[in-house]
């Protein structure tokens, strides 16, 4: 079966080409199959223990402890097909991350930093939930990229070169999930800038945009420097 074929319609036309076509020959790469076979041998042998792990390093945000946020996942999960059941975790940290967890007998994981609930509004965390349900649709955790670029095993430059481009068209293919779960592209580009300024003090006043300028102006850098190489 390709891999198009395991995506609805809707999911497919969100998803990136150049995520998908990278993602196709990433996973016929002999030493990502050899990981992936080790990986799943692994996990035959019995559980990661990545609930246990959850549960004891975080905060478990069940419907009565967090309802807004569980009826923001519900949404998410309705809008993009999603059919797993689901646990929302806090995690204390002062940094803006959110992570979703490589599913464990039959049950998905998302977890949030406290700082990132703390700052971020409802619209806003539905473009963050639709982006890590996004990296799940796409089975991005099928590309185990930590044991590459974290210099767990050996690999030669042309496939980190290759893991590094294709962590960037996951991330558009998420981004693009996310969008599609909140609805409106201000919400989208307010979501990155907090995410990649920190910013969420009233000194600072989001405009689209200025943020869009920011952009194009980094890509025509990236457009000089191809043209000088």
């Amino acid at each position: 079966m390709s891999i198009e074929n395991n995506l609805t319609d809707h999911q497919l036309a969100l998803r990136c080409t150049q995520d998908l076509n990278l993602y196709g020959q990433l996973l016929q790469d002999p030493i990502i199959d050899k990981l992936n076979q080790q990986i799943k041998a692994h996990t035959e042998q019995g559980p990661q223990g990545t609930r246990r792990q959850l549960l004891s390093t975080s905060v478990r945000l069940g419907k009565s402890m967090a309802p807004s946020l569980n009826r923001i996942a519900d949404e998410c999960i309705e809008k993009l097909g999603v059919n797993i059941p689901l646990e929302l975790y806090a995690y204390n940290s002062p940094n803006f991350n959110a992570a979703c967890v490589k599913p464990e007998e039959g049950r998905l994981f998302i977890m949030f930093s406290s700082s990132l609930l703390d700052a971020f509004d409802e619209a806003e965390l539905k473009f963050v939930m639709g982006h890590e349900l996004g990296h799940y649709i796409y089975q991005h955790h099928d590309i185990p990229v930590g044991y590459v670029l974290g210099g767990k095993v050996k690999a030669g430059p042309a496939l980190a070169l290759r893991l590094t481009s294709w962590s960037r068209y996951a991330e558009i293919s998420a981004d693009r999930a996310g969008a599609f779960c909140c609805g409106d592209f201000n919400v989208v580009g307010r979501s990155l800038f907090k995410l990649a300024s920190g910013v969420t003090s009233g000194i600072v006043h989001f405009k689209l945009e200025e943020f869009l300028k920011q952009v194009e102006a980094m890509q025509l850098e990236d457009a000089a420097i191809n043209n000088n190489a």
